[in-house]
């Protein structure tokens, strides 16, 4: 009957959808808010047949959000007044007499009727639809004058997620075809003038990011700093917003645009055993200033040093936990999961509902707990207008608080409003579900990061860098990933790279040529060393020599006077195990990018180029062809109009490869969708040719690099062959026969 009255519904509205497709591009109706407050009086739905369900508070809260902006104050109707009489009253016309019965004459009415319903499997995620229903009437009626019906496709990534989880991921998108609905019923109250509703600040685009630990960076005032030790690495060290304040010049003048500042908030201050305090990440109160660091005052005036120096601030936010033996513990105990350690990392409910090393985890799903961090969070965008916030933690808090809470903040900050996940997994299909799961805007780009440390520190084959980059088509825009070389939960570049400052250079040259948004750890620049916690997170020197920071400088002036190293496409040219050349290419100018990690100078061939003058970035030079010495990047930038015609091709070509072992069937499996995602049972099989020989038939695009290793089954076990991946680029294909070996007593 219900799904029934969702298709009847579907039917009548085909001639109005109709009509608006042939109209052609028309303008969104403005956001309608009434002048003076309005009650409305709301029954929310969740249908499941034979029973009404909980509503989840995300749908619950984006309700609520929808009314306010138009100044409509929802007045709920409690589900106990109204239970009985839905589950024998299945219609939508008796059930909203009812709710405008409950409401009274002096109220509109709003009935939201929902159900969710299973479809199928795809592609390992769980597809559900979700039936919404809307039905509206003005205060006094008790037939709806206006209703709408529409469904929401979900896809869930665990079996265990049910109805409320589907109608919680449903949530952004039932708000916002409500607010369209609403926009047209207060058109026809006649209660009051109605006015265009206030354009929400749209915050900047972040840009290249600096991050500053606050206790690391400098002191600024010695009466705010407490018990501090400079020569004990876990004590506090007296760095604070007036330290940062009287140092932003420093960041400016590297060409840095945004200051991504770690945790400001009240936190725990003394030890745990061995371990300090300092870094901000056990937080007390986040809806107020940890004064160690400064007041809000303080905080205010960095606001406006920043926008003086045409600078933006990114917040770090802590919602997975507070500090050791907080207050908040003894006087919110529902607020928390009482479960323990994460003994099982690979299990999602341990991984969202465990403590993280005895750091008690907040139960986001409480409506109380949501509502606290949602409320100091909007605490701090009134008071900062901060460009946005690095969000801590991302794969420990399930991903339904991410995409309510990330609506919530673009629905007070502006669509502009960067929410920046750490979501801290090396695998890029990982990274590219986070965006649709969480709903972010911008991810850290942790397969980069481990891709960059491997090549350029320890010297593994460049196809590890370049089949990286080959899965940037998992992404709906790559240009979204926020790029670093290291950071203050990894070693530090320098650490990493053995002190090799040719290696750094390197790293930094492609790190800030490459798309994403590129990001650079305090202390980079004068080579702060440190190879784990706390010596990676030493104290900023501003008396050292700056080693690194004229060629920071360079290319971040370089990103800023070419487009094409911010937007640019890429698509690779050449790859060998220790040179790697490509091509980012945007509207008018290309960039060729040779990374040549080999003891010998190169000169990469670039036929398009057709010996067309260009820029050598680094030497600031016009050339005509492009010079890598040694252990080096190279960078020239190519005007489009002087390129012959791309080569590129989008086409799938047909590659073969041989492989022979001594027994058992061989697949080959490796990263993407292609390849089987490293999954043995969705890699690709080959043809035996009876003499230990099996030939693999794959097609891809002839720029495409892939990342595999074979696998082998015998007597019903999985086998994985031992040495380092293989890398396959289409262009450069080639015919041998390749002999994969596979360690003894590996099979399982």
């Amino acid at each position: 009957m219900v799904l029934e009255m969702f298709l009847g519904s579907s039917r009548r509205l085909m001639p109005l959808v109709l009509a608006l497709l042939s109209v052609g591009c028309l303008k969104a109706k403005p956001t309608q808010r009434l002048q003076q407050e309005t009650p409305i009086a709301v029954a929310i739905v969740h249908d499941k047949g034979s029973a009404l369900g909980v509503v989840p508070a995300a749908l619950q809260t984006r309700v609520r959000e929808i009314l306010a902006e138009r100044n409509l104050v929802q007045v709920p109707i409690a589900q106990a007044s109204f239970e009985s009489e839905f589950l024998k009253k299945r219609a939508t016309r008796d059930r909203f007499e009812r709710v405008a019965q409950l409401a009274g004459a002096a109220q509109n009415t709003l009935l939201v009727e929902t159900r969710a319903q299973y479809y199928s499997q795809l592609n390992g995620r769980y597809r559900w639809t979700v039936y919404v229903k809307l039905s509206m009437a003005k205060a006094g009626a008790v037939i709806p004058g206006s209703e709408t019906s529409f469904t929401v496709p979900v896809l869930l990534s665990y079996d265990h997620q049910r109805e409320k989880e589907a109608l919680a991921y449903a949530a952004n998108t039932i708000a916002k075809k409500l607010g369209k609905e609403i926009d047209t019923f207060i058109a026809g109250l006649d209660l009051a003038t109605v006015a265009q509703a206030k354009t929400r600040r749209a915050t900047s685009e972040v840009g290249p990011m600096y991050f500053v630990m606050l206790d690391r960076f400098h002191n600024g005032r010695s009466d705010n700093d407490g018990e501090i030790d400079t020569s004990d690495t876990q004590a506090f060290h007296g760095g604070d917003i007036a330290g940062l304040i009287a140092k932003l010049d420093h960041i400016a003048a590297m060409g840095f645009t945004t200051v991504w500042l770690s945790p400001v908030f009240s936190m725990r201050t003394e030890k745990v055993g061995e371990h300090g305090a300092f870094h901000g990440y056990w937080t007390e109160d986040l809806r107020e200033p940890e004064q160690r660091f400064g007041s809000t005052d303080e905080l205010r005036a960095l606001r406006a040093a920043l926008d003086k120096r045409g600078m933006n601030l990114v917040l770090d936010m802590v919602l997975n936990h507070v500090g050791y033996e907080t207050k908040l513990v003894s006087e919110q105990p529902n607020w928390f999961h009482h479960n323990g350690d994460i003994k099982e990392w690979e299990d999602p409910v341990q991984m969202t509902t465990f403590d993280v090393h005895g750091l008690p985890d907040l139960a986001q799903e409480n409506d109380a707990v949501y509502d606290f961090l949602l409320s100091a969070s909007a605490h701090w965008i009134e008071v900062l207008q901060p460009a946005g916030f690095r969000l801590d933690a991302v794969k420990h808090v399930g991903s339904e608080f991410w995409r309510q809470y990330t609506a919530d903040l673009r629905a007070r900050a502006g669509e502009g409003f960067a929410t920046i996940g750490e979501l801290y997994n090396g695998d890029p299909k990982v990274i590219a579900d986070g965006f649709t799961d969480g709903g972010f805007s911008h991810l850290f780009d942790f397969p980069l990061y481990f891709s960059m440390n491997d090549t350029f520190c320890k010297g593994e084959h460049l196809g590890r860098l370049a089949s990286t980059l080959s899965l940037d088509s998992l992404y709906a825009d790559a240009n979204r990933l926020v790029t670093f070389a290291d950071n203050h939960d990894v070693p530090r570049v320098w650490s990493a790279c053995n002190g090799d400052a040719q290696r750094v250079r390197a790293l930094l040259t492609f790190l800030l040529t490459a798309r994403g948004i590129p990001t650079v750890n305090y202390g980079t620049e004068i080579g702060l060393a440190g190879a784990g916690e706390p010596e990676n997170r030493q104290d900023m020197d501003f008396a050292a020599t700056a080693q690194f920071a004229p060629l920071i400088r360079k290319l971040l002036q370089a990103r800023k006077s070419h487009e094409v190293l911010r937007e640019g496409k890429g698509r690779p040219l050449h790859l060998a195990k220790d040179r790697f050349l490509y091509l980012r290419e945007g509207r008018e100018e290309s960039a060729l990018i040779a990374i040549n990690l080999s003891q010998d100078s190169w000169t990469p061939a670039f036929p398009e180029a057709n010996g067309a003058p260009g820029l050598d970035l680094l030497s600031a030079s016009s050339s005509n062809e492009l010079v890598v010495d040694a252990r080096s990047v190279g960078v020239r930038i190519v005007k489009n109009a002087d390129l012959r015609p791309s080569l590129a091709s989008k086409e799938l070509h047909k590659v073969t490869i041989v492989a022979k072992a001594d027994a058992g069937e061989l697949r080959l499996v490796g990263a993407g969708p292609r390849l089987g995602d490293w999954e043995p049972t969705r890699g690709i099989v080959g043809k035996s040719q009876g003499d230990g020989t099996t030939i693999f038939s794959l097609a891809m695009p002839a720029n495409e690099i892939g990342v595999y290793k074979f696998v082998r089954t015998a007597e019903g076990k999985q086998q994985w062959e031992g040495g380092g991946n293989r890398y396959l680029f289409a262009k450069q294909a080639s015919a041998d026969v390749l002999l994969p070996t596979f360690p003894a007593g590996d099979a399982k």
